[in-house]
């Protein structure tokens, strides 16, 4: 079925009415990092990420012929995976966390291009820090033998201290691909766009800056990004399409940051922040509508692996 739907979102993308490129034309064309998070899979799904055209996918636990349709559709975007059950905190866990995650991307094809850790971990005590750094070395280690990138750490927004990621956990840090941050509003403030946005919207500078002066510069993916509790509490989805553009416009100053993945376009159980079926798909669509998606390019290669432990 989703195979069907694939050619149809296709053939929907080909109808919208565009320029012929030129080599001018593409030349200066502007880079969207726009992109968008999904958790749940339908027809309505697939037809709006073809008009939003979003730079960034994250999936949790996608089904491969939904995938393998979105990928036909979308062949520039950067897929990221995310599995929804998770394993201990520990080297074990992480290991088998792996080879769950590979037994996934073997069903997909292989179209996912990056796979996320575990998802907004605790790590508030030294040895909770440790742990996730032992887990996630096992996991790292496993998905880069196999040819996948990792999106590391995704914690809970202000969950680490910028300084900490390089500090705390320094044996994880050389093997991930990406550094995975949570960007939402404020509690006092609620949206992205707010006086606090330096300490939340914007904490991924921080982390950034932090990274690169202990000499560990890692691109970065919002790999969510959102309202505090979601936006359906405080306002219509305008203004919450509005916030996500003036974060948008924000990342596109920092070539550093991959793309945003804003939560959600649809979800099993997150209605207050569910974006499909509203004017926020028309609203994305519109701003991606004839800019480059480079998100998918390679990123700098992490730090080699010691030999004998791939």
């Amino acid at each position: 079925m989703w195979l069907a739907l694939g050619v149809l979102a296709v053939g929907l993308l080909l109808e919208q009415p565009h320029a012929a490129p030129t080599p001018a034309t593409i030349a200066v064309a502007p880079v969207t990092k726009l992109g968008i998070g999904l958790a749940r899979e339908s027809d309505a799904a697939l037809q709006a990420l073809v008009r939003m055209r979003p730079a960034v996918l994250l999936m949790v636990d996608p089904s491969p012929s939904f995938t393998w349709a979105a990928r036909e559709a979308l062949p520039d975007t950067l897929f990221i995976g995310r599995r929804s059950v998770e394993d201990e905190l520990s080297s074990a866990g992480g290991a088998r966390f792996a080879g769950a995650v590979l037994e996934q991307h073997a069903r997909l094809g292989g179209v996912i291009d990056a796979w996320t850790f575990y998802n907004e971990v605790p790590v508030q005590t030294p040895e909770a820090r440790r742990a996730f750094d032992q887990a996630q070395v096992a996991f790292a280690r496993q998905l880069r033998a196999s040819g996948a990138r990792v999106v590391g750490f995704n914690f809970h927004p202000g969950a680490v201290e910028p300084e900490a990621y390089a500090t705390d956990f320094p044996t994880s840090l050389p093997l991930v691909d990406y550094v995975g941050v949570h960007a939402y509003g404020s509690e006092r403030f609620f949206f992205l766009n707010a006086p606090d946005a330096p300490w939340h919207a914007l904490r991924y500078r921080a982390i950034y800056d932090a990274l690169a002066h202990g000499g560990q510069a890692r691109p970065i993916v919002l790999t969510e990004t959102g309202t505090f509790l979601g936006w359906k509490r405080w306002a219509a989805v305008d203004r919450a399409v509005a916030d996500f553009l003036w974060l948008e416009a924000e990342i596109e100053r920092d070539a550093y940051v991959v793309g945003q993945a804003p939560f959600v376009l649809d979800g099993w159980n997150w209605d207050d922040y569910r974006l499909l079926e509203t004017s926020a798909v028309e609203g994305f669509a519109r701003h991606n509508a004839g800019k480059r998606i480079v998100a998918r390019s390679p990123p700098s290669p992490p730090t080699p692996l010691p030999v004998g432990e791939g």
